[in-house]
């Protein structure tokens, strides 16, 4: 009786240690990780940390990812990889290579941004800038001959006071044609030397 009383006992917690067991092992399936944090120069795109979840790292513009996992999932707890890092890239080699961009999404760079052909680039922190070259003025982007910048000034602070009526009625205009200087002054209307707009026909 006493040796049964000890077998159904045994029996007892066997099943109650079958049951921990796999509860033990359900819940490291089912749990959750911890939040796997920012990173430096850059942002993580995911909030939810349960079993399975995904997370995906970004470097901020100017920067490139060079270590760890871009993706990374939780699994038993833990996370996938490790976490990534970014380093300033070289917008200035990168820029010179216009397929760059098209093979790799770690960089963001603003569109369009490049440096005139006279002009040099100069890298710095998560940017670069333009400078013109000597001989040059401008923003870098455009830049003019020393000799003309000063007219180019001129013309681009008068051009929006150009009278609209000077040699007739103007329905519109390409303002960016609008410099015709004659000894350093705009001519005026009515006075010398005029302007006139010559059109052709075809046909």
């Amino acid at each position: 009786m006493l040796n049964l009383l000890h077998r159904g006992i045994c029996v007892i917690l066997l099943f109650l240690m079958q049951q921990t067991l796999r509860n033990t092992v359900e819940g490291w399936k089912t749990k959750g990780c911890e939040n796997p944090g920012e990173i430096k120069r850059g942002y993580r795109v995911g909030t939810n940390f349960s079993s399975g979840a995904t997370v995906e790292y970004f470097c901020d513009p100017g920067f490139r990812l060079v270590s760890g996992s871009r993706l990374r999932t939780c699994e038993n707890g833990k996370w996938s990889g490790t976490s990534p890092r970014c380093r300033d890239l070289n917008e200035c080699l990168q820029y010179d290579d216009p397929s760059y961009r098209a093979r790799s999404n770690d960089v963001q760079t603003p569109e369009g941004y490049m440096c005139h052909p006279l002009a040099t680039c100069l890298n710095s922190i998560g940017s670069f800038k333009c400078k013109c070259n000597a001989g040059y003025h401008g923003d870098g982007r455009e830049c003019f001959p020393n000799y003309l910048y000063g007219m180019r000034e001129f013309v681009m602070k008068r051009r929006n006071k150009l009278s609209a009526y000077a040699c007739g009625t103007i329905v519109s205009r390409n303002t960016s044609r609008v410099r015709r200087i004659v000894g350093g002054k705009i001519s005026k209307h009515g006075a010398w030397p005029w302007q006139a707009a010559i059109y052709y026909e075809n046909g």
